[in-house]
């Protein structure tokens, strides 16, 4: 299973249909913070599985804050992050999706592209699918007990 990880789009769908017109994931996960631009993705794409969760820039989303998804056997814990002060330490985080059992822990709102491993859980931080110099986004593999994440950086795509 394939599954694309956007945030952070504030207001700027472009870079994600950029990105879904090249190929598409099996299914979508947005971490938050432009989920009215998943408008215009559903629009274009309206087969396409996807998840998204509240950041604190969607103020009328009636989205949760945090969410678990199954795939096989994993599970994967999604949230914005700011509920849980992701900019200082990743540690509720990653106690949130311990708990949750979750083996994949996915956040946003850092706006900073990161991968980590931690208590036997893959950790991604896409960054920003947003208008900016360096948009990036993640992609999260799972096959059987395989789990892969990367950062994929569009402006690479472009060339």
């Amino acid at each position: 299973m394939i599954y694309y990880v956007f945030s952070d789009s504030h207001g700027y769908s472009s870079n994600m249909l950029a990105v879904l017109q090249q190929k598409l994931p099996d299914e979508l996960i947005f971490l938050g913070d432009g989920e009215l631009d998943l408008l215009d993705v559903r629009k274009k794409y309206p087969d396409l599985t996807i998840y998204n969760v509240r950041g604190n820039c969607d103020v009328a989303s009636t989205a949760r804050l945090q969410m678990v998804i199954k795939c096989g056997r994993k599970k994967i814990f999604l949230c914005h992050g700011h509920t849980m002060g992701v900019k200082d330490s990743l540690d509720t985080l990653v106690d949130s999706a311990f708990a949750a059992e979750a083996s994949v822990a996915l956040f946003g709102h850092t706006h900073v592209p990161y991968t980590g491993f931690s208590m036997a859980m893959d950790i991604m931080n896409p960054g920003t699918i947003g208008e900016c110099p360096d948009p990036t986004y993640g992609v999260l593999s799972i096959e059987g007990f395989k789990v892969d994440t990367r950062i994929v950086h569009v402006n690479s795509l472009k060339k």
